[in-house]
């Protein structure tokens, strides 16, 4: 009986499908465990590092490296340079705001102020004659801009949840007046604003209902309306040097740039394994986002998606490497699941042998396989890959996915599989049958 070959490379480039509904035999994963897909192939997972002590219990700590301190938050404090400066007990995300020895800090309703000259936080939750009690804030430039204002100061003590406000330039001072520096405004939704965070040159606002931007224009922010969806959750926002990275309310990935331009990108099938509380931080030298919510945790590199064994909540460049607060799961191998195959033929193949194009390290290959499109895939046992990369495993099926697994995934350095088959049912081909666009020529 004759035998075909298929070579699978691309995928290994690709990485995890952006999209469940991809054509049969497409070039990408299903799925990629400490790998990251490149323009070569893939790399070994870089694994982040560790610099404070801290106990971890997601989604805290969270840190926060300013251009003078590091501030870490947990569930009961507020640390700055490893010293407590506040207590404060609740489950809600912690927001920074840094002008360098001037600090504010904003959670759950509550705004903590650090004298500069001090350095003692002043705790405020009531009415102030300056400043709203806020929940989300950033710094733009030199003007404050918060959103979901629980107190405005003003005689109207009404909380605007989807509201938004700016201070005048240079001054945490947000009263309305003559200067038109200073801003207060609702967003066209009607919940509540999670997040405000700077991108260049404007400010993006992210609500349970809808996204907008904020842009200078003379000495306003002007506001335009970018979406009227939301983002899943406080925390799903993850800010770059040049783009966000956000997982929207209906689970899939998307981006946005300095233009305020957005892109899909997708990845609803693994986003979609996430739970209620996501953090996804940036890298910062490499721009890869880690997207966790404490039990797996992905990363886009580029617009290319995987998964690591680290949990990070958030993470910061330290000259080439990534410093970050995480919990290790412990798992230490390598593990790609290729999209599904059928080579082109909706009828019984056998898979006789995998040949892997890889280098030193200790290497297993088991086929996923089913018969029905409406059934779950079962699985072979592994087998190991001998000296030359290649594993004899026998399997009939119509559907197959490809298992390569590295017992440590520092070792990785694989560019290709070939996949060997033979047709054993050849019912529904009438006349001369060729092999697929990437196997031999039979002409």
């Amino acid at each position: 009986m004759r035998e075909y070959y298929l070579t699978l490379d691309d995928c290994f480039k690709n990485g995890l499908r952006p999209t469940k509904s991809m054509p049969k035999s497409s070039q990408f994963m299903s799925y990629l465990l400490n790998a990251r897909p490149s323009e070569v192939g893939l790399e070994p997972f870089i694994p982040t590092i560790k610099n404070l002590s801290y106990t971890f219990a997601w989604p805290f700590p969270q840190m926060f490296v300013t251009n003078k301190h590091v501030l870490v938050g947990d569930g009961t404090s507020l640390s700055e340079d490893g010293t407590a400066v506040v207590a404060d007990v609740s489950s809600e995300l912690w927001e920074v705001i840094s002008y360098y020895d001037f600090v504010i800090a904003a959670r759950d309703g509550k705004v903590f102020k650090r004298d500069p000259s001090t350095g003692v936080y002043t705790t405020y939750s009531t009415y102030q004659s300056t400043f709203p009690i806020f929940k989300t804030g950033c710094d733009f430039r030199g003007q404050t801009v918060v959103g979901n204002l629980t107190l405005w100061p003003t005689a109207d003590a009404e909380a605007k949840p989807n509201w938004v406000a700016a201070s005048n330039i240079g001054e945490f001072d947000f009263s309305l007046s003559r200067k038109n520096e200073s801003m207060l405004r609702p967003c066209h939704w009607e919940g509540e604003v999670f997040n405000v965070r700077p991108l260049k040159k404007v400010v993006i606002v992210y609500g349970d209902d809808g996204i907008a931007g904020l842009y200078p224009s003379e000495q306003y922010l002007g506001y335009e309306e970018i979406a009227n969806f939301g983002i899943h959750c406080k925390g799903a926002v993850g800010v770059g040097t040049n783009r966000h990275v956000f997982l929207g309310s209906d689970m899939k990935l998307r981006m946005i740039d300095q233009q305020m331009n957005m892109k899909l990108l997708g990845f609803e099938e693994s986003m979609s394994l996430l739970g209620n509380k996501v953090l996804i931080s940036n890298a910062g030298h490499n721009d890869d986002f880690f997207i966790c919510d404490g039990v797996r945790c992905f990363v886009l590199a580029g617009e290319r998606l995987y998964e690591c064994s680290q949990l990070i909540t958030s993470c910061r460049s330290y000259g080439s490497e990534t410093l970050s607060i995480y919990y290790d799961t412990g798992i230490d191998y390598f593990l790609g699941v290729t999209d599904t195959i059928d080579f082109g033929l909706r009828t019984m193949k056998t898979i006789t042998t995998i040949e892997l194009g890889i280098g030193a390290g200790t290497y297993s290959v088991a086929l996923d396989w089913r018969n029905d499109s409406n059934s779950a895939f079962q699985r072979t046992s592994f087998v190991p890959v001998n000296a030359k990369g290649v594993a004899t495993i026998f399997c009939t099926a119509v559907d197959f996915r490809v298992c390569i697994k590295c017992a440590d995934y520092k070792d990785l350095d694989l560019s290709y599989a070939t996949v060997r088959y033979k047709l054993s049912d050849m019912t529904s081909i009438r006349g001369v049958y060729a092999p697929p666009p990437r196997g031999q020529d039979v002409s």
